[in-house]
């Protein structure tokens, strides 16, 4: 917090002390405002613990944050904790000046709360939802997530809803949109976090070829192709991967088997034709890009190879004479 900052602070308290000076003395001269003056010092005091409690959070955060940045936690989630919980003590505290009974008063809210509930579903479920974020950590901020049809990177997460930089386009290419959905679908609808673990996940692609084609020669091609372009990324991929398997045995039992180096070719049969997928390891915000590269260099190697030919629709009319 800034030297001017905090003379703006002290300057505020004095005018609230002097407020209270100030009224305390009309009070006693003006009887029939007795009880109007009696509350309002308490008013004043309560709106300075106020001011105390936002000038401690300023004060005190920053230091947080630098113990909390050197043992490498989740230093905004924690912080906002803190903070939540520095303002419930302060306003507990502020309440406990204006009212006497707080006991009693507390109870009152307890029993008007509980009549509120059922009109305040919405926001409870979201609240639940917020809480299950900072202690499960299904993502994080600059999480690239999935929820239902919605695809982004995260970029904030309050209590009531999370806050979404859109991406489309097959999940990679930005939109410039954000969006924002409620903490409560955590608890209704399946989250994909591509970004979780690791920055890579396997991605795929497909080539129809006529049965007419060399169909190992295709193989060969579009592995030589895939290979070009993702090699290097593979391996850094799949040591990553390793590294996370090994780490969570449970998660990764059985994964490891699947961890290749290379890319992997697969061939599926279909009514006119048979596909050629080629399997990879990339960076989850690349798969587009890496794509493009990848049919590019198929497309120009099928042009220069001959058996191959790429399969489309069309249609072949055949003539028979008549005897």
């Amino acid at each position: 917090m800034g030297y001017k900052k905090l003379i703006r602070y002290i300057i505020l308290i004095g005018i609230l002390i002097l407020l209270i000076a100030i009224f305390n003395f009309f009070g006693q001269i003006e009887k029939t405002k007795s009880d109007f003056m009696n509350f309002l010092p308490k008013g004043i005091i309560a709106l300075v613990v106020i001011l105390i409690t936002k000038i401690f959070i300023d004060i005190s955060s920053k230091g947080f944050q630098e113990v909390l940045e050197k043992i490498k936690v989740d230093v905004e989630n924690i912080l906002k904790i803190y903070s939540y919980i520095i303002w419930f003590l302060g306003l507990l505290l502020a309440l406990s000046i204006l009212v006497e009974d707080l006991g009693t008063f507390l109870m009152s809210l307890g029993l008007i709360g509980f009549g509120l509930t059922f009109a305040m579903r919405t926001p409870l479920t979201c609240l639940v939802g917020w809480l299950m974020i900072i202690a499960r950590k299904p993502f994080r901020i600059n999480d690239r997530i999935k929820v239902q049809d919605i695809e982004g990177d995260v970029v904030d997460i309050t209590l009531m809803y999370t806050l979404l930089r859109e991406v489309g386009a097959g999940g990679t290419e930005p939109t410039g949109r954000l969006v924002t959905f409620p903490n409560s679908m955590l608890l209704q609808e399946p989250i994909i976090n591509y970004t979780l673990d690791v920055n890579y996940l396997w991605d795929e692609i497909s080539v129809s070829v006529t049965y007419e084609s060399d169909r190992k020669l295709a193989e060969k091609v579009i592995k030589e192709c895939t290979t070009e372009v993702v090699g290097n990324i593979m391996k850094d991929g799949a040591e990553a991967m390793k590294r996370v398997s090994q780490r969570y045995r449970a998660m990764g039992r059985g994964i490891s088997e699947y961890i290749h180096l290379t890319p992997q070719i697969r061939v599926e049969l279909a009514d006119s034709c048979f596909n050629v997928s080629a399997r990879y390891i990339v960076k989850a915000r690349h798969r587009r890009k890496i794509r493009t590269q990848i049919y590019q260099k198929i497309l120009d190697r099928f042009k220069e190879t001959e058996g191959i030919e790429i399969a489309y629709p069309h249609m072949e009319v055949l003539m028979h004479k008549q005897e």
